[in-house]
């Protein structure tokens, strides 16, 4: 990226430019002086390209209308915004106070983990700055220690709100995930909505790293490292360090729950917490240092300030800047993914000068050749020597012309200065992270190809990044044997394969288990035991038959098995919704966990009818869904006439409801005599033919009944004589 901008200009006509303080994807940093006010200031300019994108440009001044909205000792302030018109195109800039000291992820690289007081003494300004963000309605995503800067007074700012975004606006499902992988909510990695929750989120991976000096989820690449948080937890810091106590793991924990509800609301809410812990712990007061040497000390040690700027030499060697350091890659093309930059670049080289004309030496004369060649001969190795010469000549312009570099040393500069310097010397940068016993983590170990070497310029160099020890990696839900160990090979870790194991909650040929556990830092080359799955443990089936629905499932459940689909099916031996048994037979083993199929019994019971009115009884069968029908009448003397004397099934049958269930029911034809003594024949003859019986008399048609036959109360059948006697 090419600013355009040169020590001495003068932008805005108000603000003098001085040397280069950072580089970002998007934007140069610059020393310069407010020529009005006589300071030191920091300016952030837009690179012309992306100033003539309206996208990019309307960021960056979000950014400035953002920021100045803020002013608070935990801030970097910011102090003007502008359009500077320049024929060469409009450079945007933001000017900003410039902080004397360092940032946090320099002095965690000077001193490494930070003991529970240094740590909260962190993480108070901090969550101040967020809690201030917060009420303000804005959201600031992307919260790490490279945007932690620490004053050489001792005060902590929070800068970089590059990526800042009101929180009431929704974040379109499927955009860009922005921020950085290691400290990102896992809202931001799904592309949901991000309000104060993920702040809270990314500050509690901020403070998991003070504590432990790594970040909780490492992958082999930036995507995986986002992706492992959705499937899993951060862990508590005292699980990787000694001496952490149950309070902070409980900070962390609470900040980094899964679902942004669960967390503290915002800011305000954890660094009341963080407030109350350091007071409950009674944890001494504590001075955060600045870093002793950072990336600009380094960058600005050489600097020469012009006369006429008026600069001080000591105050600019020791100057840090609210610079944008965020890695915004996943908001920028692909031609514009550059680390920032905390080193100028280098001078071209000065083009070589040509050699002064001399004087054509003297031609000599002409004499006889001392050679017994003929002329054709001697012409054809003329030709051929001169293009010899020819060759070697135009070899040796092009090796000098500069088509060849040598890659500088960058071993112990930081990832951007030493992209800087491979880029200055004519190369494209690159960075290869590999894991090392001995280098600490982020620490640039060399190049590939090696320093010193000579290589076409423009080609690909590769900076050499520790990622410190490996950590053996999580197995996935998915990961064979096959594709774990191609896990284990990325973090140059071997393996040797273990007796497969049972697993509840792993599938067969999934793996299960690895020794070292997952997530363990080791040595290079370590060999990991992996343990695949062979399933659950397999359980008997128990025999259900003859239990109700209710005893199956608890039988069936208490043998580590689980009730799948329901089947019902005709048994005459078994009652309806009683079961017969499950799919597999009783007693077979299976996987546990595995899933049945119950089988129940949908037979129907026909009751008993007998001695129930017609009507009553064809309501009950149609309510068990059977269907009544009437047959013929029955000679029951055991049952009133009309009432049910007998029917087909019989009762207690079972029957199957998909087949027949017609149920026949016949009536009695019996009717009760009744009592007729000492009535007229008349009253009597009347009573006895309304029952259906016949009558007939013994004795005068006109007296009364003394005698009847049957007597009363006994069964006859309807058509039957009563004979009746009288006085």
């Amino acid at each position: 990226m090419e600013s355009q901008l040169r020590p001495g200009d003068l932008l805005d006509n108000r603000y003098r430019i001085g040397e280069t303080i950072a580089r970002g994807g998007m934007s140069v940093v610059y020393h310069c002086v407010d020529t009005r006010l006589d300071r030191d200031l920091a300016a952030k300019v837009l690179d012309p390209g992306f100033a003539r994108e309206p996208a990019f440009r309307a960021r960056f001044e979000r950014e400035a209308r953002a920021v100045a909205r803020l002013n608070h000792p935990c801030l970097v302030n910011v102090f003007d915004q502008g359009v500077d018109h320049r024929p060469d195109g409009d450079h945007v800039f933001l000017v900003m106070e410039l902080v004397p000291g360092g940032t946090l992820r320099e002095l965690l690289r000077e001193r490494g983990p930070m003991p529970p007081h240094a740590a909260l003494a962190v993480m108070g300004p901090v969550l101040e700055a967020l809690a201030l963000a917060h009420d303000e309605g804005m959201v600031h995503r992307d919260v790490k220690p490279d945007n932690v800067l620490i004053r050489d007074d001792h005060q902590v700012k929070l800068a970089d709100f590059g990526l800042v975004r009101a929180s009431r606006r929704d974040v379109t499902s499927g955009g860009p995930v922005i921020g950085t992988a290691a400290y990102l909510s896992p809202e931001q990695v799904r592309g949901g909505h991000v309000g104060p929750g993920g702040d809270v989120y990314s500050a509690g991976v901020l403070l998991f790293e003070l504590l432990t000096g790594r970040t909780p989820f490492r992958g082999s690449t930036p995507e995986e490292t986002a992706l492992m948080r959705l499937d899993n937890d951060v862990p508590a810091p005292s699980s990787l360090i000694a001496g952490v106590p149950p309070e902070l793991d409980d900070l962390v924990l609470r900040a980094t729950r899964h679902h942004p509800t669960e967390r503290f609301a915002d800011g305000a809410g954890f660094l009341a917490a963080v407030r109350d812990t350091r007071r409950n712990l009674d944890l001494p007061d504590f001075q955060v240092p600045a870093p002793t040497v950072s990336a600009v000390h380094r960058a600005l040690e050489d600097s020469v300030v012009s006369d006429r700027l008026s600069w001080d030499d000591d105050a600019m060697a020791t100057s840090m800047f609210a610079a944008g350091t965020s890695d915004t890659r996943a908001d920028l093309p692909a031609a514009h993914t550059a680390e920032t930059n905390l080193v100028p670049p280098a001078p071209a080289p000065e083009t070589a000068r040509p050699a002064p004309e001399q004087e054509p030496p003297p031609v000599p004369r002409r004499s006889r050749p001392l050679t017994n060649r003929g002329g054709a001969a001697t012409l054809v190795w003329g030709v051929l020597l001169a293009v010899l010469v020819v060759a070697v000549a135009v070899a040796g312009w092009w090796v000098a012309s500069g088509r060849y570099g040598e890659i500088p040393q960058v071993v112990g500069q930081d990832v951007s200065s030493a992209r800087a310097a491979v880029e200055a010397a004519g190369f494209t940068a690159t960075v290869s992270e590999i894991y090392s016993d001995d280098e600490p983590e982020e620490t640039v170990t060399g190049t590939d190809p090696d320093a010193g070497r000579r290589v076409v310029r423009g080609d690909d160099v590769a900076v050499l990044v520790s990622q410190g020890r490996p950590t053996v990696p999580a197995p996935g839900a998915t990961d064979t044997l096959n594709a774990y160990q191609a896990k284990l090979s990325d973090r140059t870790l071997t393996w040797t394969v273990g007796e497969s194991v049972y697993s509840d909650d792993v599938d067969s040929g999934i793996v299960a288990e690895v020794s070292p556990r997952a997530g363990q830092t080791v040595d290079t080359g370590t060999e990991v035991t992996v343990k695949v799955s062979k399933g659950a443990r397999p359980v008997r089936v128990p025999d259900v038959a003859g239990m109700s629905e209710k005893q199956a499932r608890r039988a069936i459940e208490s043998a580590g098995l689980e009730v799948g689909d329901v089947e019902r099916r005709f048994d005459e031996d078994v009652d309806g919704g009683d079961a017969i048994g499950t799919d597999v037979d009783a007693g077979e083993e299976i996987p546990g966990s595995s899933s049945v199929t119950l089988v129940l019994s949908n037979a129907i019971t026909v009751p008993d009818l007998e001695g129930m009115g017609a009507d009553e009884a064809a309501a009950e069968l149609r309510e068990l869904g059977l269907s009544p029908t009437t047959g013929d009448g029955v000679s029951d003397t055991s049952v009133s006439r009309g009432d049910i004397a007998a029917q087909q099934p019989s009762a207690g049958t079972r029957v199957d409801p998909s087949a027949s269930t017609t149920v026949t029911l016949q009536e009695s034809t019996m009717v009760r005599v009744p009592f007729v003594i000492g009535r007229s024949v008349d009253s009597a003859r009347q009573a006895l033919e309304d029952e259906g019986l016949d009558v007939t008399v013994d004795g005068r048609d006109d007296g009364r009944v003394i005698t009847q036959s049957p007597g009363p109360t006994s069964r006859a059948a309807v058509g039957d004589t009563v004979t009746l006697r009288t006085l």
